[in-house]
């Protein structure tokens, strides 16, 4: 009878460990594809931000020169 009792607790306890495991790999898979998700998501705003910061930079550039056209025109000006 402790044989029948000792296998049976053997059954279960793997039975248990098992389902542990299993719920562990589980566990850890959600994380990795919430971490990849996460990661993606930030891959795609810093796309966006990047894009809008070299529209900025360009509007600058584009600034600057007028307002050195215009410091030129100005010069001229005041040289007639």
């Amino acid at each position: 009878m402790n044989n029948q009792c000792s296998d049976s607790q053997k059954n279960s306890s793997s039975s248990i460990d098992k389902a542990k495991s299993i719920w562990e790999d589980d566990s850890r898979e959600r994380r990795s594809l919430e971490i990849k998700r996460r990661f993606q998501g930030l891959q795609v705003r810093r796309d966006h931000l990047e894009r809008e910061l070299q529209a900025v930079k360009n509007c600058l550039i584009s600034l600057d020169r007028q307002m050195q056209d215009d410091a030129s025109y100005n010069q001229l000006l005041m040289r007639h």
